[in-house]
């Protein structure tokens, strides 16, 4: 994936992407190889258990073009290996990612603390980079949104100078729990190079509607099922308890109507089951394209 850039004024050079791929209104677009000009991506918690190798493998053989990558652990019982020390798994992925043909949609997961300094990602944003990913996943956990929307422009600043972009999610159980919270960081950041990431089953958590997603500069979409009412502990579902798109009572077909044309889709379901990685990467991309199909239906 051949990345090029853009100058903005005041700003270091943007990241585009090259013919395959495109920057526009501030979102993520790629040539699609799936249903609806819509590309998918299978992110890596969707296999419970798998390590990267195993997930880009599945994913291949499932026919996605796309996966996430986890970089490191991302909470206290996250099984994933460290990219950020393990060079040669890093080399290993790499090749494997080559040798099948697939790209790194989201590279995750980069957490803003109150005590976060402007140095404390390099490894994140150097390794990203070496994965030629489309964008790092960032979350906020500094109730201080002055101080936080300073540390997203930094770290903006930085993954520019890499050829990345920084996709800033919402969640309930963080310091940016809607759509409009998301929206508002990232415009008082003021970086070219921030978007948003929408999650299904956050938007529907936080109380936002599908509708809200028309105000967002949005980079990327998940989707993934859940039941209709929320459970107590809502940190606990989005990691362990998701459903595969269409098994649940989510507004997916809204929500699929309401991204804009083109933008990538991950498909982010980690849940029970006993299938093999292989059939629940195939399942993953069947359902998704299913509830996709449905939601280009609908649009008016």
């Amino acid at each position: 994936m051949r990345v090029e850039t853009r100058k903005e004024k005041g700003r270091e050079d943007v990241p585009t992407l090259g013919p395959e791929k495109a920057v526009v209104t501030g979102s993520v677009r790629e040539k699609s190889t799936s249903s609806g000009d819509r590309p998918l991506s299978l992110h890596p918690t969707t296999l419970v258990g798998a390590g990267p190798l195993e997930v880009v493998t599945a994913a291949a053989m499932a026919g996605f073009p796309m996966v996430g990558v986890r970089l490191a652990p991302a909470h206290p019982d996250d099984p994933s290996p460290c990219l950020l020390t393990d060079r040669g798994l890093l080399r290993r992925l790499s090749r494997t990612l080559r040798d099948h043909g697939l790209r790194v949609l989201e590279a995750e997961v980069v957490r803003l603390a109150p005590d976060t300094t402007g140095d404390r990602f390099e490894r994140h944003l150097e390794t990203a980079a070496e994965l030629d990913a489309a964008f790092v996943l960032t979350v906020n956990h500094d109730p201080d949104l002055g101080r936080a929307a300073d540390r997203l422009a930094e770290l903006a600043e930085r993954a520019v100078s890499r050829g990345l972009r920084i996709g800033l999610e919402f969640m309930a159980f963080t310091e940016v729990k809607t759509a409009s919270a998301a929206r508002d960081l990232v415009r008082r950041a003021g970086h070219p190079a921030l978007g948003v990431l929408v999650d299904a089953l956050h938007l529907a958590r936080s109380g936002d509607t599908p509708e809200t997603l028309a105000a967002l500069p949005l980079l990327a979409a998940q989707i993934c099922d859940a039941s209709h009412a929320p459970p107590a502990d809502l940190a606990w579902e989005a990691r362990h308890a998701r459903l595969l798109p269409g098994e649940g009572g989510l507004r997916l077909r809204a929500f699929v109507a309401a991204l804009p044309p083109g933008l990538p889709v991950s498909v982010e379901a980690p849940g029970r089951s006993t299938e093999s990685w292989s059939m629940r990467a195939q399942r993953a991309l069947v359902t998704a394209r299913a509830v996709i199909e449905r939601g280009h239906r609908s649009k008016p």
